[in-house]
């Protein structure tokens, strides 16, 4: 698997006009990112500034949440550089690789350290002579006590789970994302093939049959996606655990075309969650209530199941202490698609910012039944 990019950087090392090659290209550019992963070189920085263009411009424009894994590998890769001139195409690729659809909502922790890869003071430097106009924000995420003014490691500088090993053999030896590449690069037969050598002997224990759900999806095989699911559901689990695997089971039904199995999941999800004495007030119940509706605007109108989902839907909603904006845009949508305009007016004129639930002094939510807020 790593033939192909190895030669592939060879032929770029030695002809910068082949760097062309990879500018549309994703697959070939993740081929090259792997093979600099294991073979770093600091006469690479410019090729890996090209490589980190694009695959930024990508990420920007497909809107892709936290990016793609090559991505992030891209941005490593750069920063393991320390160049303070880098901190402006790090800073532009992390804004991208952290951004969310939301606007006012960003995950810039435990990635905030690339920025300051070259050092704090010589990062500072850069910075503070420039009149860019992302000077002042990347000023304001530069810390400058000891911790940040130590040389940091590099394992260090990205978030929790993430690492980019020198060696292949810890990284490839995890069958996520042996498979994840050889998907990447179109092979399905050989990431099949990893998949039964990595289940030979083992047994469906969570960790197992969370990997399978995610295998399987990557793979484009719902059905096996969902029978996975269900299967990690009947595990014993505690508590909240049990809500969100049936939720994870509706999700993997509705994917392989089961409206039926994904209501039926549904429902047993409700029953797990009602078990909390305080469901009515928890995102739990906002994540179940705009799961449901998702679920009845994706059915069929002409099956009178779809109505059965929209109406279970709108009773869950009513029984929450407020409606969040989530399950306001998919309740609007749900009653479109099965052409309940009553509901739909019901759901728009009434605003989320009316359900955020207060700080400090309780009160009654606007336009609903009189229910009091219980005070934080």
């Amino acid at each position: 698997m790593l033939a192909p990019g190895c030669e592939a950087l060879e032929r770029m090392r030695s002809d910068e006009a082949a760097w062309a090659d990879a500018e549309h290209q994703p697959t070939l550019r993740a081929r090259l990112l792997w093979a600099i992963q294991y073979d770093w070189r600091s006469e690479d920085l410019p090729l890996l500034r090209h490589l980190l263009q694009w695959e930024t411009q990508d990420a920007r424009r497909a809107w892709k949440v936290g990016g793609s894994p090559e991505h992030g590998r891209a941005i490593h890769l750069l920063a393991l550089g320390r160049k303070a001139e880098d901190v402006w195409q790090l800073f532009e690729a992390l804004t991208v690789l952290t951004a969310w659809p939301v606007p006012h909502v960003a995950t810039w922790t435990g990635f905030d350290h690339y920025l300051a890869a070259a050092g704090t003071d010589a990062v500072l430097a850069e910075v503070r002579g420039s009149d860019r106009p992302e000077r002042d924000e990347i000023l304001r995420r530069i810390r400058t006590d000891d911790y940040w003014r130590n040389e940091l490691e590099p394992s260090l500088w990205v978030g929790p789970g993430i690492t980019y090993p020198a060696d292949p053999e810890p990284e490839l030896g995890e069958p996520q994302e042996g498979i994840r590449r050889a998907l990447v690069v179109g092979d399905i037969p050989l990431a099949r093939m990893m998949l039964d050598e990595w289940m030979t002997g083992r047994v469906e224990d969570t960790y197992t049959l969370h990997v399978l759900i995610d295998v399987y999806t990557d793979l484009g095989d719902q059905r096996a996606a969902a029978d996975a699911a269900w299967r990690r559901a009947a595990l014993p689990d505690p508590g909240t655990q049990v809500f969100w695997a049936y939720c994870e089971v509706a999700k993997r039904e509705h994917a392989a075309g089961d409206g039926e199995a994904a209501w039926r999941a549904l429902q047993v999800a409700r029953a797990a969650l009602e078990k909390s004495p305080d469901w009515r007030e928890s995102t739990p119940g906002q994540v179940l209530a705009a799961e449901t509706f998702v679920l009845a605007a994706a059915l069929n109108p002409a099956d009178p199941l779809a109505r059965v989902v929209l109406t279970g839907a709108d009773v869950l909603a009513r029984q929450l202490s407020y409606i969040g904006s989530s399950v306001r845009t998919e309740a609007m949508r749900g009653a479109d698609k099965l052409g309940d305009e009553r509901m739909r007016q019901r759901y728009e004129m009434r605003a989320p910012e009316q359900g955020r639930r207060p700080v400090g002094k309780a009160r009654p939510i606007v336009g609903t039944r009189r229910r009091w807020w219980r005070r934080p």
